[in-house]
């Protein structure tokens, strides 16, 4: 085996970086798409008369026309920052099953190069889940706003319900909502390409497994998950996933995060999969989470 215990086991932690780093990067991309909308319509709102009673329909749909172009900006945004990072994690799933084979076993057959079909779905789809986010975004702010006026709320108690800063409130809302489709897509994208690139290998002659990596990205992560930690499988075959979810039932799943799987298993997931060579049997550190 050209590869060491201690580099095996380096990757495995590389790979449990990348999906803390997604993490990260979702959290880092949700404020960032939300930040211009958040300023616009707070200031909007700053300008409305402290007298609840002076507030005017003018003065509504100026509020709801800037809730609107806010909207337009935050899925543009979003939608950007998330269409980059897929194809960055898309390359990371073909280079992790790459490197590895070609460090374990020398070079493996020639490889044909990966289809980037499944990235563009990927992407396509990830595009309608923030559309939609931003429909309900722009849905939300205006239902607060009409309940306000109608209500005779004050400045301050708007501002409050619409969120002060972002985190919070109706934005605190939005903003959680977005990290999930960042940190699930982009995280699922990356394990649609090391699977696809292991089936090709297999295909070509190499003996390859795989092998799922909980990642632990959770404060409170999925006991059923945790249970299959370093659990491995022949590339063509799922991974068993044991009954203790919400539904309660088993379940299997390709890869993590497989789009066929149910909501329970693969929303928030940071799970990811590695590839496996009988050879690395016996190395020690890989039986219990990282």
């Amino acid at each position: 085996m050209a590869l060491s215990s201690d580099e095996i086991r380096k990757r495995v932690r590389e790979l449990i970086r990348q999906a803390h780093g997604a993490d990260v990067a979702a959290n880092k991309a949700a404020r960032a798409a939300l930040e211009g909308a958040h300023k616009e319509i707070l200031s909007q709102i700053a300008r409305l008369p402290a007298d609840a009673s002076s507030y005017s329909r003018f003065q509504l749909q100026e509020l709801k026309r800037a809730v609107e172009r806010a909207s337009e900006d935050f899925d543009r945004l979003l939608t950007g920052e998330l269409k980059s990072a897929q194809e960055s994690a898309f390359d990371r799933g073909k280079e992790t099953v790459d490197r590895t084979l070609t460090d374990a076993i020398g070079a493996p057959p020639s490889i044909a190069g990966l289809s980037r079909t499944q990235l563009l779905v990927s992407q396509s789809y990830s595009a309608d889940l923030v559309k939609g986010l931003s429909g309900a975004m722009r849905d939300r702010l205006n239902a607060t706003l009409s309940r306000a006026f109608l209500g005779g709320k004050s400045v301050t108690e708007i501002m409050t319900e619409i969120g002060r800063s972002i985190g919070q409130g109706n934005f605190g809302i939005v903003s959680r909502r977005a990290e999930t489709i960042y940190r699930t897509e982009v995280l699922r994208i990356q394990s649609i390409a090391t699977q696809a690139r292991l089936e090709q290998a297999v295909a070509r002659g190499v003996d390859a497994k795989k092998m799922w990596v909980h990642a632990g990205t959770t404060a409170k992560p999925r006991p059923w998950h945790l249970a299959i930690n370093r659990q491995v499988q022949p590339v063509n075959d799922p991974f068993e996933i044991p009954a203790g979810g919400p539904g309660g039932a088993s379940e299997k799943l390709m890869f993590p995060r497989d789009p066929a799987a149910s909501a329970e298993n693969t929303v928030n997931c940071g799970c990811q999969e590695f590839p496996w060579l009988d050879s690395f049997e016996g190395i020690s550190g890989l039986t219990t989470p990282a």
